[in-house]
């Protein structure tokens, strides 16, 4: 009798080892899955590079902008450089970049949405356009 008492008792050792065991692994659980919900409820997606603002030129030359047409983001920064003979200006309503003399250039940050058209204040069949989206 005693031996059998011994399994049993050896049974029931490893029932209540097991059954721990068992206990120790669902509170694991429960805390790696409180851990990813916390985890995704803090979560705002991927981390997105803040654009550079890009610099863009225009040329003065030959009497003309070049290009004529321009598309930019707003922040970008447009270059005009004037590289013909005589001064220029490149002047719309709300800037102006005063004379420009050979080989001198302006800088203009687009700062507001819209289409610009803009001239030569000095020449004004000169125009260009710049639209900032």
């Amino acid at each position: 009798m005693s031996v059998s008492t011994n399994k049993q008792i050896g049974l029931r050792g490893r029932r209540q080892g097991l059954s721990i065991l068992y206990q120790m692994v669902l509170v694991l659980a429960v805390l790696a899955a409180a851990a990813a919900v916390s985890l995704a409820a803090s979560w705002s997606g991927p981390v997105q590079a803040k654009s550079v603002p890009a610099t863009h030129v225009v040329e003065i030359r030959q009497f003309k902008f070049f290009p004529a047409t321009l598309t930019v983001k707003r922040g970008d920064r447009i270059e005009f450089k004037n590289l013909g003979v005589a001064p220029h200006t490149a002047t719309a309503q709300g800037w102006d970049s005063g004379n420009l003399a050979r080989g001198q250039t302006w800088t203009l940050t687009a700062g507001e949405t819209g289409t610009f058209e803009y001239i030569c204040a000095y020449h004004p069949a000169m125009k260009g356009r710049l639209i900032v989206r």
